[in-house]
């Protein structure tokens, strides 16, 4: 009786559940468990109506459908968060950039006002790229998300910043 000991120190409550199934198929977010976890025909089986399984009303399978989401494998979710540490070295580099070559006191006070907004826009292109590839393949395939994702990276890098440590050396 070791071994049932044993296996039961490297197990946890709710390992079964079918949120943490690595292949995205698991239920819906927003969906109850009980709901796939009685059988249909639990009513026979007691003799009572109230053990059967009743049909929700239209506003709450709307509500259910509203709120019904499927959740992320975790394999996205991990290339989600390495886009986007990428994403914030890529910032990081703008803001350096946009540091060094920050304009104090031009002749002209449009020109200021203008090169200090491309200068917050540029530092802050990375994570508005990000935002905008996540929110405008939102409900598509994961594969155009990532492919948006990697678009960005290229076009995104502080190119300025690596031709100078170029040139410079």
């Amino acid at each position: 009786m070791a071994t049932n000991d044993e296996d039961k120190a490297f197990t946890f409550p709710g390992d079964d559940e079918p949120a943490f199934d690595s292949r995205g198929k698991g239920p819906l977010v927003g969906e109850s468990s009980e709901s796939s976890s009685v059988p249909p025909d639990s009513g026979a089986q007691t003799g009572t109506k109230e053990a059967t399984h009743s049909e929700p009303d239209d506003a709450a399978a709307l509500a259910v459908e509203a709120v019904a989401v499927r959740r992320l494998p975790a394999s996205v979710l991990i290339f989600y968060g390495v886009v986007g540490g990428w994403m914030l070295l890529y910032t990081v580099g703008w803001v350096t950039l946009a540091a060094q070559s920050w304009s104090v006191g031009s002749a002209t006070p449009l020109l200021d006002i203008l090169s200090d907004v491309v200068l917050v826009l540029m530092a802050m292109s990375p994570a508005l790229w990000m935002l905008t590839a996540i929110v405008a393949t939102r409900g598509k395939r994961v594969v155009w998300t990532a492919v948006a994702l990697l678009i960005g990276i290229v076009l995104l890098m502080p190119w300025p910043y690596f031709i100078a440590q170029q040139v410079g050396a």
